[in-house]
C-alpha cells in the first residue's frame, strides 16, 4: 500500500527547486512511504491518558539562579591589557568596519563602546 506516488515526490521537489534522477525520485518515494506508514502504526497506538512531552527524556533546567556574585577586580582583569584608561582597556583594532570595530572595553560591566561614541558620550544605536 503506497501512501505517496512518485508524482508527489517530484512535485514536492519542484516547489523546493529540486531536480531529481528518476532513480532518486524512486528511492525517496520509497523512503517517505515507509515514514509515512510508520506515522500511520504510531497514530493506532492509544495514548489516552499520556500527557504530551517535547522531549522523550525528563529535562531539567539548565540555568544556574540569577545572584550577584564577587567579580574579577578591576586591577587582576586589567594586569595584562596593553593599555588601560580607568576601568577600561582598548580593545585591538579590528580590520571590519562594524560597530564595536574600535572600540573600548568596560572590563567591569563587560561593555563595549565604540571610541567616537566613548567621546561623544553617546551610546551606539541598537
Amino acid at each position: 500500500m503506497d501512501k505517496i506516488s512518485k508524482e508527489e515526490v517530484a512535485y514536492v521537489a519542484h516547489l523546493a527547486r529540486l531536480s531529481f534522477s528518476e532513480e532518486e525520485t524512486g528511492k525517496f518515494t520509497s523512503q517517505l512511504n515507509d515514514i509515512l506508514l510508520y506515522m500511520d502504526k504510531l497514530n493506532a497506538v492509544d495514548t489516552t491518558g499520556v500527557e504530551p512531552m517535547t522531549h522523550a527524556i525528563a529535562q531539567k533546567n539548565a540555568f544556574r539562579d540569577d545572584r550577584v556574585d564577587v567579580s574579577l577586580p578591576i586591577e587582576a582583569s586589567l594586569a595584562n591589557a596593553p593599555e588601560s584608561r580607568g576601568a577600561a582597556s582598548k580593545s585591538q583594532k579590528s580590520s571590519s568596519k562594524g560597530l564595536y570595530s574600535h572600540g573600548i572595553v568596560r572590563t567591569n560591566h563587560f561593555m563595549k563602546f565604540r571610541t567616537s561614541c566613548w567621546r561623544k558620550r553617546r551610546l551606539p544605536p541598537r
